[in-house]
């Protein structure tokens, strides 16, 4: 039995195939990053990114995700996304939306540090309910 391919077919295969090793560059630049950002002292990725304070704010209108946005940035977007949410919240949307996020514990730290700084600069607003603050986009 013969399997023949057309070209429309062969061309859709490499279509596919360069999209998974595009994005398979992606998560290697990331690594290679985050490895040179290490500090000697011991900070790692989120610390590091905590510290960062740049924030595109034409982000929140764009619908692609990447791993390497400020957490600013990830806050905006997942905030675009969600409307209105607690810290732990956004960090649980994040883990789900980056494989790469694999520490819950830190990735809740830096983003209950990042949306508490970003609330107090005015750059998103909250309101407290309970224990809990609430986030929103701003309008």
């Amino acid at each position: 039995m013969s399997y023949e391919l057309t070209d429309a077919q062969v061309l859709t295969q490499l279509r596919l195939r360069k999209m998974k090793l595009t994005l398979e560059l992606e998560r290697v630049d990331i690594a290679i990053k985050a490895f040179e950002e290490v500090d000697m002292r011991g900070m790692n990725k989120f610390d590091l990114l905590a510290m960062d304070t740049d924030v595109d704010t034409d982000l929140a209108k764009e619908k692609r995700y990447t791993s390497d946005m400020t957490n600013e940035q990830k806050v905006t977007w997942a905030l675009s996304k969600m409307k209105r949410a607690t810290a732990m919240e956004i960090s649980d949307y994040l883990i789900h939306t980056d494989p790469e996020l694999k520490n819950r514990h830190r990735v809740i730290q830096a983003i209950t540090y990042t949306a508490s700084r970003m609330f107090n600069a005015g750059k998103i607003s909250g309101e407290k309910v309970g224990a809990k603050n609430w986030y929103m986009a701003k309008n």
